[in-house]
């Protein structure tokens, strides 16, 4: 399952959600921070719980925060994450 096709061919520090595009609207399966969202996603050990859990189409969705640094990011992870109920993983 291919989950997107990335715009650039570079990796890029930012906070990701991956998403389930279904007829009805998107629904946040998980959330996560990377210095490299790019490699993070693609070889991500909870792609087989994205895929098993979606009933639509995956795509993912990146805040590019380079002028932060990991605390900065996990902060808006966490705070994206106390939004949701059901997410992939545990942070």
């Amino acid at each position: 399952l291919r989950i997107f096709s990335w715009k650039c061919s570079w990796d890029r520090s930012g906070v990701y959600a991956v998403l389930d595009r279904r007829q009805d609207g998107f629904y946040v399966l998980d959330v996560g921070e990377s210095v490299g969202v790019k490699t993070r996603v693609e070889t991500h050990d909870r792609k087989p719980s994205w895929n098993s859990s979606s009933r639509g189409a995956l795509h993912v969705a990146a805040l590019y925060t380079p002028q932060l640094q990991p605390p900065g990011r996990r902060e808006i992870e966490q705070h994206i994450r106390s939004q949701y109920t059901g997410l992939c993983g545990d942070r």
